[in-house]
């Protein structure tokens, strides 16, 4: 019997264990860009925002690049959605 419960608890953390990644597939190859800059200096600060949620700054004048973190799968089916809402992409600046 205790070899049963070990085998099923085991197959049990295998099947948990491959599970999806948390990318929003309708948006893989997606990236949000945002940020601020020119002036007199020119310095740019851009943020990243891909699929699978993960949040990098870089800066243009000394190409430095951070990585923030993370932004919930939750949070960022929500963001996707505000941004379909607000139709940006068809929108003249």
């Amino acid at each position: 019997m205790k070899q049963i419960t070990i085998i099923f608890f085991s197959a049990l953390l295998l099947v948990t264990a491959c599970g999806p990644q948390g990318v929003l597939y309708e948006y893989q190859d997606t990236k949000i860009v945002f940020g601020s800059g020119g002036g007199f200096t020119g310095q740019i600060t851009e943020y990243y925002l891909d699929a699978r949620g993960n949040l990098k700054m870089v800066e243009s004048l000394s190409g430095k690049e951070s990585i923030l973190g993370n932004v919930k799968k939750s949070d960022l089916k929500a963001i996707y959605k505000t941004l379909a809402e607000l139709n940006l992409e068809k929108t003249d600046l």
